[in-house]
């Protein structure tokens, strides 16, 4: 599977060559709206359609495309002892991340004599401070080795707490699953199957993989998911260091990794 092809084709071919299917055939060519990507041809002539769709936070994706525009990454404060590390979120204005926005922050940081501090965490401990770094978007800031006043920004991250639940484990994914399972668009293109399996292909975003981590180090959910009566089949899959990693669950089998 390669980074050049389009996540669809990369979909169709891992569902294909788990599930044994001769060939994935291009169903919507573009011509028309409402046709679903693929159907997977079994050598006994069933035809099996596949939706493709994918998982991601807009709010993490758009910041991170502002973070790639922003420029300098670094920033010179005068008349600091220490040089600082700062960490953005999905609320970072990254046009006014300067100098002159940065140093009132960093200047008291170093007046409160402060080495590092996690909002809202530290908020007893630095509660004039709070607004500050609220202001800007910043969530935590560290101080670090280099040359005093030398700013380090770092690109935002998704900064709601995703853990991993023993009682319900792949909850995150579980949740994705139905939640687009669910959308009229996905179940108008699966439905008219005449009793075939129908798969629904969920990508999950690598850049906004966080919630999601279960897929890599949790366990395989302890129940189905709720589904409609035109989905049969579900995948969930993310590219991980060049490798990819998906669960599958459908009707008959129950999960697969």
């Amino acid at each position: 599977m390669t980074a050049g092809r389009s996540r669809e084709s990369n979909a169709a071919d891992l569902a294909r060559s788990v599930t044994g299917a001769l060939r994935a055939d291009i169903v919507d060519d573009g011509s028309q709206p409402g046709l679903r990507d693929f159907d997977l041809v079994y050598a006994d002539g069933r035809a099996e359609p596949l939706e493709v769709t994918s998982a991601t936070l807009p709010e993490l994706r758009a910041a991170r495309a502002a973070f790639d525009q922003y420029d300098p990454m670094l920033i010179q404060v005068t008349g600091l002892t220490r040089a600082w590390h700062l960490f953005s979120t999905t609320a970072t204005n990254f046009k006014n991340l300067d100098e002159v926005f940065v140093a009132p922050l960093v200047t008291a940081l170093e007046a409160a004599s402060l080495d590092q501090v996690h909002f809202p965490m530290d908020f007893h401990r630095a509660p004039t401070i709070y607004p500050l770094a609220t202001q800007l978007g910043i969530d935590a800031a560290f101080a670090m080795t280099g040359p005093a006043g030398r700013i380090l920004v770092s690109g935002p991250d998704d900064d709601r707490m995703w853990s991993s639940d023993q009682t319900n484990p792949g909850r995150h994914v579980l949740d994705v699953i139905e939640q687009l399972a669910s959308k009229k668009d996905n179940r108008q293109k699966l439905s008219g199957s005449s009793g075939a399996a129908s798969h629904l292909f969920i990508w999950i975003d690598e850049e906004n993989f966080l919630p999601w981590r279960d897929l890599v180090d949790g366990s395989l959910p302890n129940r189905a998911p709720r589904l409609p009566p035109e989905i049969s089949t579900t995948w969930a899959a993310t590219r991980v260091v060049g490798s990819v990693i998906y669960w599958v669950f459908n009707i008959a089998d129950g999960w697969s990794v």
